[in-house]
């Protein structure tokens, strides 16, 4: 690939924890970063690390509906309810605690890549962490 690389590191990843069985659990990251560094990867000289960031409700808000984010946090801090018409329970999408939080900072990890990129100071982002299965 050519051209400045934006790599976005996200070490409180492990808040985003679908379980063991999850194929999208936090270990994937950690493994992808593990592999980035002992290839020294990241030692390019068109490689800039970033820093991943915690996403607002307010840019949180300009894909989702505010309902959704009450529920994501409601289901995450277990307040009872039923989460099924948010696209949350078994399979996919399981309610674990602190949800909320952690979708905001993977969400705004991406946030972070694109910003770069928009800033001209990376043509191109990688956000390994950077991502959410939320839906609405």
């Amino acid at each position: 690939m050519s051209g400045t690389v934006g790599l976005v590191r996200c070490p409180d990843v492990h808040r985003y924890d679908h379980g063991k069985r999850h194929p999208l659990r936090p270990d994937r990251v950690r493994f992808t970063f593990d592999l980035i560094d002992a290839l020294h990867l990241a030692e390019g000289p068109d490689v800039r690390d970033l820093e991943a960031r915690i996403a607002t409700d307010g840019e949180i808000g300009l894909v989702h509906e505010e309902a959704f984010i009450r529920a994501t946090k409601d289901a995450g801090d277990g307040v009872p309810g039923s989460y099924a018409r948010f696209g949350y329970g078994p399979g996919d999408n399981p309610v674990f605690p602190g949800m909320h939080g952690a979708a905001a900072l993977v969400a705004g990890a991406s946030l972070v890549g694109a910003a770069a990129v928009l800033r001209g100071e990376a043509l191109h982002a990688f956000s390994p962490a950077g991502r959410s299965e939320e839906h609405t």
